[in-house]
């Protein structure tokens, strides 16, 4: 199960993701087990990584499961 918390559309916590699938300044794509989590904005980077929780930090204006 994964666990996406939005802040001010300034920060994103995700727990319980499974890899990263690509990064850049507008866009961060997660595989999270069985869906793929889309964060979109800009100035987008990861803040902290570990082997289970996320932190991504920009200007968020949205985020999508696909």
């Amino acid at each position: 199960m994964t666990r996406v918390t939005l802040i001010d559309q300034k920060k994103v916590y995700i727990d319980g993701y499974k890899t990263v699938m690509s990064i850049d300044d507008n866009k961060i794509a997660i595989d999270c087990k069985n869906k793929i989590l889309e964060i979109n904005g800009s100035n987008l980077s990861i803040l902290l990584f570990t082997g289970i929780e996320m932190t991504v930090t920009g200007m968020i204006s949205s985020i999508e499961w696909k």
